[in-house]
């Protein structure tokens, strides 16, 4: 598996700041620039107004002990994505999966 982390990702975290009339701007900052393996998923169907559309869904899998939770984003080839599953790690613990879908 190790040869075929192949794609860099970037992990990112969101900072909240007050923007003075009561509500929050958001920043998103890199966390971490690990190596994995991103692979497409086939998406189910959204319906978005009146434009059918399929959002573009990535599996990720990352060496495990990468801190990762479903507050942060991903970011691949340009691309952020928002985390809609996982973390999950294998039986072996030497590996996690992520479910990713474009922002």
């Amino acid at each position: 598996m190790i040869g075929r982390l192949d794609a860099r990702v970037t992990l990112q975290t969101v900072e909240r700041t007050a923007d003075g009339e009561g509500g929050f701007s958001e920043s998103w900052s890199d966390a971490a620039t690990l190596w994995a393996r991103v692979r497409p998923v086939a998406a189910p169907l959204e319906v978005s107004g009146a434009q059918p559309r399929h959002p573009a869904t990535i599996r990720v899998t990352l060496r495990h002990g990468a801190t990762v939770d479903c507050g942060m984003r991903l970011v691949h080839e340009g691309t952020a994505y928002r985390i809609v599953d996982g973390p999950t790690a294998d039986e072996d613990r030497r590996w996690i999966t992520l479910v990713c879908q474009a922002l």
